[in-house]
Parts: C-alpha cells; structure tokens; sequence
C-alpha cells in the first residue's frame, strides 16, 4: 500500500475452502485462514512487518495461531 500514491497492490488471491473440505481437514474457517498466513510467512515478513485485518479476524484462535509463529 502506497499512501501517498493512493494505490494498493494484491500479493495472492485465494479462493475460501469450502465447509465439507474443512470438516474433512477437521478445520475451522479461522484456523484455515490462519494456515494460508502463516505458509506464506517468510514472503510476507519480506514485505512488511504489519498485518492488517478487519474485526472478523480478532478472535482468540486466530491470533494464537499467527503468535505461535513469531515467537
């Protein structure tokens, strides 16, 4: 993201899972959007240090998830 330019560039466009291949992985939409962060962690460590996420995401698995990772 580019303040002062006003432009925004998309690193991954992934498609949602749907509910029977999540129950099949015994995975919650959270735990599997979780997933998809931290695989491509070194990627995005090289790009910022800063995820950004709107309120959907501030729940207690997630955010474990992501700190299991950078400890």
């Amino acid at each position: 993201m580019d303040i002062d330019d006003n432009t925004v560039m998309s690193l991954e466009a992934i498609q949602t899972s749907d509910r029977t291949t999540l129950q099949e992985r015994k995975q919650s939409l959270i735990g599997h959007y979780a997933q998809l962060i931290v695989e491509r962690k070194d990627t995005l460590a090289a790009l910022s240090d800063f995820i950004v996420a709107d309120s959907y995401f501030a729940k207690k698995p997630f955010v474990d998830a992501l700190q299991d990772y950078t400890d």
